[in-house]
């Protein structure tokens, strides 16, 4: 009666024919019952699989994706509406890693709000990398726009600079004096 008991609760996986518990198997999606290899064979079998494929699997999936844009994003809103902390965990992961690119980010938000000219371009992106690093070292440094956003300047390489951060808070959104500002046009007129 215990060996009937006993082998109603445990089987014999099929791949690596260790005894383990009927929980330690997926059910079969084709087959009323239970599959034949254990979670881990599994598990072990598709991560095989995969290395073997991957180039061939990762293709079929993007065109996948472009094929079907509108399930992908349903997917994609269904996981955002279902996982609120993990992303919430996600991004602030993501602002430790690139403070840099999130400043320059919000910087560009509010420059579209604006409508002015905004610059993506390296030397852009290379300067508030650099404000990040001087950061890091202990100084307290905000990337200021010369002639400010709220005044008619741009969001490009030459009307920022990297500045003391009390001196930009006292500067506000008040004009350069006469020489910066023609400093500032001299370098928009080379391009």
């Amino acid at each position: 009666m215990t060996n009937q008991i006993q082998s109603e609760q445990h089987r014999i996986c099929n791949k690596c024919h260790q005894t383990k518990s009927l929980n330690e198997f997926r059910l079969n999606a084709r087959k009323s019952g239970l599959r034949r290899d254990c979670r881990d064979c599994e598990r072990f079998y598709q991560r095989q699989y995969y290395n073997k494929n991957r180039v061939r699997l990762l293709k079929r999936g993007a065109e996948w994706r472009k094929a079907n844009p509108e399930i992908v994003k349903a997917l994609n809103q269904q996981y955002y509406d279902s996982n609120p902390e993990r992303r919430k965990q996600q991004w602030l992961d993501y602002q430790k890693r690139h403070p840099d690119k999130v400043t320059a980010r919000a910087a560009q938000y509010r420059a579209l709000k604006r409508d002015a000219y905004i610059a993506d371009c390296p030397q852009v992106r290379a300067i508030y990398k650099e404000a990040t690093r001087l950061r890091q070292q202990g100084l307290d440094v905000h990337v200021d726009h010369i002639i400010p956003l709220s005044k008619g300047g741009e969001h490009a390489w030459y009307n920022l600079r990297i500045i003391d951060a009390k001196v930009n808070l006292r500067k506000s959104n008040t004009m350069p004096c006469k020489d910066l500002l023609q400093e500032v046009m001299r370098c928009k007129n080379k391009l």
